[in-house]
């Protein structure tokens, strides 16, 4: 069985060293966020202490061409595809996507890196498919 991270266990400074421990490019920004580079994908997680979250997100910029609607509807279709991960355009024009951990009760480093895993994988997949972001 594995051991639970207990929510006071889980910080900026515990998960950088998860992340590091696993062989990924991590470091913190100077929002203080951990931004992680994984086979060319750049993401962050931040944390909410007051709420207990553990957000995992990804900036991606669009094509300087593609209009307003153009973008809200690539941010509509992959929400309404994609399940478990949010999309919505900023006030930028870039493509913001967004998931959630809940880590009150706790998290086991398994299911942090499983679950950015699969976070990653999806990003992967969006970019790939494409032509609007660059």
């Amino acid at each position: 069985m594995s051991v639970v991270l207990g929510a006071n266990d889980i910080s900026i400074e515990s998960l950088l060293a998860l992340f590091q421990a696993a062989g990924l490019s991590a470091v913190v920004d100077d929002d203080g966020d951990i931004d992680i580079t994984r086979d060319g994908i750049r993401t962050f997680v931040r944390l909410d202490d007051d709420r207990k979250i553990m957000s995992l997100f990804s900036i991606w910029q669009l094509a300087d061409d593609a209009s307003l609607e153009d973008r809200v509807e690539l941010a509509n279709s992959l929400n309404v595809n994609i399940v478990l991960v949010r999309f919505c355009i900023r006030a930028d024009g870039a493509l913001w996507c967004d998931h959630q951990l809940v880590y009150g009760g706790g998290l086991t480093p398994e299911s942090i890196l499983r679950t950015y895993a699969l976070f990653v994988e999806v990003c992967e997949a969006v970019g790939d498919e494409h032509e609007m972001i660059v």
